[in-house]
């Protein structure tokens, strides 16, 4: 079992007061992602994982995302 953490963020107001950056770039980022992987077989393995992320932009608005993956490998 793995768990990640990840967050970036962006000091904009300078940008933003350039004209560089509008109402809508990008200033926070943060994702966690839960994963497990198992071989219940010779030669086959499951994995799935689980990533819940955020995202604010400039003028405050924000939302989030859970995202659900799977997969199966076969070795031959």
């Amino acid at each position: 079992m793995t768990l990640g953490y990840g967050i970036a963020r962006a000091d904009l107001d300078d940008a933003e007061a350039a004209g560089a950056a509008t109402a809508n770039s990008n200033k926070q980022f943060e994702a966690v992602h839960l994963n497990y992987i198992w071989s219940p077989i010779r030669n086959v393995t499951y994995g799935v994982e689980v990533g819940y992320h955020t995202r604010e932009v400039q003028d405050g608005r924000d939302g989030d995302a859970v995202r659900v993956q799977g997969m199966v490998q076969y070795n031959f």
